[in-house]
Order: C-alpha cells, then structure tokens, then sequence
C-alpha cells in the first residue's frame, strides 16, 4: 500500500510514498507477487506525482526495484541507567502525560526541533491528532509526555510501547536546555526502573540535545539502520529541488556559473543547463560517451538526499566517476546533509 508523506528538503516540500508493509502467505511466494505490487506501486506514484519513494523494508531484497539505503532511521544509542546521574536539585521539573490541548504546543516545539535537519517529515494537526488519538492502539504506539518547570511547559518526548530490543525506546524529543535534557535523562532512568529496562535507548537525530547530554555520561552507539529510498524519476526530483540547487550554487566558489552539467545513470542521462547561477533546464538526453558525472541509478537517493557524498560512493563503486571540476560542482548540489524523518503515525 502507498502511504503518502510531504518531507521537507531544506526549505522545499517534496512529495513522498511510503511502500506499506505487505505480507504473502507462505503457499503464495515465489510466484512475483511482490514485483507486481511494485509495479502497481509505481503507477501509483506517478500518477499521484510522488518524487521519491521510502520504505522501512528488510535488507537486501528491496535493492531488486531500485532501492537504497538514503535516509536515517533508526540510531540506537544506548545508556545503562547507573551512568546517569540524579537530576539537578534546584531546578524542578515534572513531565506529565500530553492531551490533544496540548498540540499546538507539540507542533511548535516539533518545527523548532526539526527545522536544522536538511531532510525531516512535515506534521500538520491532523498527523497530530492521531498521533495522540488512534495511533495509541496500533503495533507503532507510543506515550508522549510534556516536560515543564514550575507548570510552565518546556518541550516535550516520546517513547515507543514496541519496537526492537529490551530496552527504554525515546523514539522523539524536542529541543531542550541542559539542565532540563539532564533532568529528563534522570527521570527516564527512573521510569526504566520501574518498568525492568535494562538500558535506554534513544532513536534520536544526531544534534538532539538529549543525545548530546547522554553520549556526555556514556551513551554508546548499538547499531544503525536507514530507510531504503528510490528516486523513480531523477530529472523530476532535481527540477522540484531546483531553488535548494541554485541556493548552494550561490554561496559557492561556482557563483553565477553558466555551464551544462550532464549526469550519466547508466541507462538514462540528464542535462542541467545553468545560466547565470541559475538552473534553467532540467531534462533528459540520450545517453552517450560524454558526461560530467557518472552514477549508477540506484546511488541518486544516497547522493541527492546527502546520505553518502560523492567520495564515499566513488571509493565504494568503481563505476562512479567524475572530473576534478565536475567533482567540486557534484559536493556544492549534494553536500552530506544531516536529516533524520520522524515517523507520522
């Protein structure tokens, strides 16, 4: 099934198709069904004029229809409750279970925690609504508190009722100062008592600062996983980001270039024509010897979304190549980006 999202890249909303979890009953494998589901699906997206599909699949069997690792997902960061110490004793805080008065508060607090990630899922008030509604009955439920000192609201968090491991799951938190991210850590040392966690765990986007004050006290990385990620039409994704592009172009030492930029997929290439810094067409060639960028198809997820810069992926696949002046140009578009996408469900 197609579950449809709106991220945000940058400043620029891109529609999204989640693949929903499909399960074939054991007499029916083998017989290509899941290929034609992804065919169904595919016709799906364009028709619903969707930019790029994600999807929280096993591994390996997805890269059969194009898809690749692109995204953070799941960071497990780890802390033993001994390691974290008491909260600080001159500030109070309580953290109190969040109401369905409370969202406009979550959706704030949410925009200022995700607005520095490069990548990062777009809520309005409906998602919230069920987030805290219908949501709390389903395999991906989970109990979002309010932090607050003194009655005044603070920021907020969330942790998971399921998921992989036996530990304390903070699958989300907002922004918070120290003394309150210290002082939340301490509290969910104690709710991991009560509930016979043998550790924390926290899903969290690298900059959080509640993942910044538990690597501080021992916090150690158990592990990551990634959405897979297919860009079914690359010319289309590079038009919708066009203004994020002729952005970085600007700030660059490529400022107010006038060039053509022509990337090779081994199978289609794509022209960018640039003038005067700005990129004024964006459409596919016939492939042929001369490109400025060669990439294999499966790799535009990974190096337009700034999951793997186009080093990392040269020294992994010999097949991916550039000139000296090409290369330069490729890391001004697709720079690594820090992105993390928080679920809507």
């Amino acid at each position: 099934c197609l579950l449809p999202w709106t991220l945000r890249y940058e400043d620029v909303e891109l529609r999204a198709a989640e693949m929903g979890i499909v399960g074939t009953a054991e007499a029916y494998r083998r017989r290509g069904l899941v290929r034609h589901l992804n065919e169904r699906f595919s016709q799906l997206m364009q028709e619903g004029g969707y930019v790029l599909s994600h999807i929280q699949g096993i591994g390996f069997f997805y890269r059969q229809f194009g898809y690749d690792y692109a995204i953070p997902q799941n960071v497990d960061w780890r802390i033993e409750p001994y390691l974290v110490p008491a909260a600080p004793a001159d500030v109070a805080y309580e953290f109190r279970p969040a109401t369905p008065e409370d969202i406009g508060l979550l959706a704030r607090w949410y925009d200022a925690a995700t607005a520095t990630l490069g990548i990062s899922t777009v809520r309005d008030v409906d998602i919230w609504r069920y987030m805290l509604g219908t949501s709390t009955g389903t395999a991906l439920a989970a109990e979002t508190w309010v932090v607050e000192s003194r009655g005044t609201p603070l920021g907020y968090l969330r942790i998971n009722q399921h998921g992989f491991g036996t530990g304390l799951i903070v699958g989300e938190v907002s922004r918070l100062p120290a003394d309150a991210a210290l002082a939340t850590l301490a509290w969910l040392k104690t709710i991991a008592d009560e509930r016979n966690k043998p550790y924390i765990e926290l899903n969290l986007h690298c900059d959080a600062s509640l993942l910044t004050v538990a690597r501080a006290y021992g916090a150690h990385e158990a592990g990551t996983y990634a959405w897979q990620v297919r860009v079914p039409d690359p010319a289309a994704f590079i038009r919708t980001i066009a203004p994020v592009l002729e952005r970085r172009v600007a700030r660059s030492i490529f400022a107010g270039t006038t060039r053509r930029f022509t990337l090779n997929a081994y199978g289609e290439s794509i022209e960018l024509m640039w003038e005067n810094g700005r990129l004024v067409h964006v459409q596919p060639v016939t492939t042929g010897a001369r490109a400025d960028l060669w990439l294999l198809p499966q790799l535009v997820g990974p190096l337009m979304l700034g999951y793997r810069s186009l080093d990392e992926l040269r020294s992994a696949y010999p097949d991916v190549g550039a000139g000296a002046e090409a290369r330069m140009f490729a890391d001004v578009l697709w720079p690594r980006m820090s992105s993390f996408l928080y679920t809507q469900y």
